[in-house]
């Protein structure tokens, strides 16, 4: 990306980095040694190739993408919509809008064997967040909890 300045600097060009940006002449394109984008138009020296005192400038911007996945399946004896499935299962990553942090999340329905298990941990520190493992016919779900007013802590070892 080439900018090219006609007019007074940009606070968003004084905030940047030399590394981040290259001051070129506008005309022949040499290397202007010390100058940085923030070096004001009359304080400009001609280029020594050229003579010119217009400016480009060269800025690089960047950004980094962070790629979280989850997996869900459930298995069924019949039809959906006529049977509920036998066995349920998610795994991966879900964001807690609550807390605007990842969780790694691994959770099993299995109606056949009677058996509810979730296990959640923090993504940045692989702290364990809730380990549950009980019967599903004994299990009552968080938002249950909530409705009820179950004040006790998520986290059950």
């Amino acid at each position: 990306m080439e900018l090219e300045v006609v007019s007074k600097k940009s606070t968003i060009l004084d905030s940047m980095s030399e590394e981040a940006s290259k001051v070129t002449c506008s005309r022949c394109g040499a290397i202007m040694p010390g100058e940085t984008p923030s070096t004001p138009s009359g304080a400009r020296k001609p280029c020594p190739n050229c003579g010119s005192v217009a400016r480009r400038l060269g800025i690089r911007l960047g950004d980094g993408v962070d790629v979280h996945d989850a997996v869900a399946a459930k298995a069924r004896h019949g039809e959906p919509g006529q049977v509920k499935p036998y066995l349920e299962s998610k795994q991966g990553h879900s964001y807690h809008r609550k807390t605007g942090l990842w969780h790694n999340i691994e959770q099993v329905v299995d109606r056949d064997n009677n058996l509810y298990r979730k296990r959640v941990e923090d993504v940045a520190t692989d702290r364990v967040l809730k380990n549950v493992t009980e019967p599903l016919d004994q299990h009552v779900p968080d938002a249950v909890k909530r409705m009820r007013g179950d004040k006790t802590p998520i986290r059950e070892d």
